[in-house]
């Protein structure tokens, strides 16, 4: 997965890879119900 510094394109990649990590790390916290219930617990909704 990891390209030589010889070609310009790991520039691009990395640039990429990072932006595509924290994606799906964005979208799972809210996906997840148990995720959610945990946001929301210290959020202030300590009735749940």
């Amino acid at each position: 997965t990891y390209v030589p510094t010889t070609t310009p394109v790991p520039e691009s990649m990395q640039n990429v890879i990072p932006n595509a990590q924290q994606v799906p790390q964005i979208q799972v916290e809210p996906a997840n119900p148990a995720e959610r219930s945990t946001l929301v617990v210290p959020s202030g909704t300590n009735n749940r």
